[in-house]
């Protein structure tokens, strides 16, 4: 799928990693960037020199990763190795707790960088989705989201690969991460520029749709238009969110307040609360206009993608009572030069 500007979604590596993660395949591709210099990664590594080649066992778990070794795989033109799907979790804790010496290595290239924070962010939000009382969830959202914020600080192009990286399948934990980093990029592009403002923000746009971990799977996977009962089940995700969330340890009233109106519009239509004008925070108008953007623009069982152009120009045409019209102008304007 096309995105604003001709920018494609989906990159190589990162497509790779979602995809043998959604099909469990036996092996899945991390970049060899991933991997810290002397240190010990608790998880094997396995090569794959060509795909009609066999995988074999590069090297074992709590053998430390060294220069040798790196360099050795740059001169056979490896970009990437392998892991087998059962030790996927040992994997994103061992990126997440080197996640800020990844993105601060001069050595390491901005589109790795972003794949490896993308696929970082997306495992988090797997793992939560699969366990939503599990109470760490919530300290390693705050440093995935801080180090996300650090990093779109620093790089003047991070948007523009985050979005290249981005999913365009939808599932719920791929549409978290992506809301969450277009929600801090739209955030500070109209003046919210306090990075702990924006971390409050990235916490509760990421964890806003746990509550859909308590709607029946019947409703949230359903292939055709919802009844009026099953719709209004739905609707109660944004409170089941907040009470997750709540849950899991010190919140922020910002991330709270993100977590349950994300889904109000200007115009009182919205819900859980029917909230009107100015009784919608501008974080949450905000993180509205990115869910909705999000939502159009990823392919659900339901409902065809919509490129990014068109996407704006409906959101534009036809929601502007619904949605805040000084932030969509920022956002199409965002969308149409994310490298600025």
């Amino acid at each position: 799928m096309e995105r604003f500007g001709g920018i494609e979604m989906g990159g190589a590596i990162a497509d790779k990693f979602l995809a043998a993660i959604q099909e469990k395949r036996a092996y899945i591709p991390i970049r060899i960037e991933s991997l810290r210099l002397d240190t010990i990664t608790g998880f094997d590594l396995y090569l794959q020199v060509r795909e009609d080649e066999p995988v074999v066992l590069y090297a074992e778990r709590n053998i430390a990763f060294t220069e040798e070794n790196r360099l050795r795989l740059e001169q056979n033109q490896v970009e990437y190795l392998l892991i087998s799907f059962e030790q996927q979790e040992e994997y994103r804790r061992y990126i997440e707790s080197n996640l800020s010496a990844v993105l601060s290595d001069p050595t390491i290239t901005l589109e790795s960088k972003t794949e490896i924070l993308y696929a970082s962010a997306h495992g988090l939000m797997r793992e939560l989705f699969d366990k939503p009382d599990m109470r760490a969830g919530m300290l390693r959202s705050r440093e995935i989201v801080r180090s996300t914020v650090d990093f779109m600080h620093s790089q003047r192009q991070a948007l523009q690969h985050l979005i290249q990286t981005a999913a365009t399948d939808y599932q719920t934990y791929t549409h978290s991460v992506n809301g969450c980093v277009l929600g801090i990029a739209l955030a500070q592009r109209i003046g919210y520029d306090i990075r702990s403002h924006l971390s409050e923000f990235g916490v509760g746009a990421l964890l806003r749709d746990l509550g859909m971990t308590r709607i029946e799977r019947s409703i949230r996977e359903h292939s055709g238009k919802l009844t009026v009962s099953q719709y209004e089940a739905l609707k109660q995700h944004p409170v089941f969110s907040e009470q997750i969330v709540r849950g899991l340890g010190e919140t922020s009233k910002v991330a709270l307040d993100l977590v349950r109106h994300h889904h109000e519009k200007i115009d009182g239509t919205g819900y859980p609360d029917k909230l009107h004008g100015d009784e919608i925070a501008p974080l949450v108008r905000v993180l509205t206009i990115v869910d909705v953007f999000d939502a159009l623009t990823t392919t659900r069982s339901y409902q065809p993608s919509i490129g990014t152009f068109d996407a704006l120009q409906l959101m534009y045409n036809k929601m502007q009572s619904e949605l805040d019209l000084e932030f969509l102008r920022a956002f199409v304007g965002m969308m149409g030069n994310p490298g600025r």
